[in-house]
């Protein structure tokens, strides 16, 4: 949410960026699993879908609001590539919870 925060869509196509999370960014004592054996923060879909729902809670009167920005994910941030807003998935452990 606090990413999304930064997002200004006014006037342009913002590029966002997610780094995949790890599975030593867990933030629970009990560890779910996707069928792979991965976090599932750590897939392709999920960083994707957990950002698009922020957004959708910061702008709900926006229709269609994910046509309105790029975004992508991966392991690090491409050497190469210049982006908007960079999300570091990485800091899902700060929010550890002994559950």
């Amino acid at each position: 949410m606090a990413s999304a925060k930064h997002v200004r869509l006014e006037g342009s196509h913002p590029r966002i960026f997610a780094i995949a999370s790890t599975p030593a960014d867990i933030s629970t004592a009990t560890i779910y699993h996707d069928e792979f054996g991965s976090l599932s923060s750590n897939s392709e879909w999920v960083p994707k879908e957990m950002f698009k729902r922020a957004m959708h809670d910061l702008h709900p009167e926006i229709s269609n609001l994910d046509a309105r920005y790029e975004f992508s994910s991966g392991p690090k941030l491409p050497a190469d590539q210049r982006y908007d807003v960079i999300i570091d998935l990485h800091r899902l452990r700060q929010f550890y919870t002994d559950n």
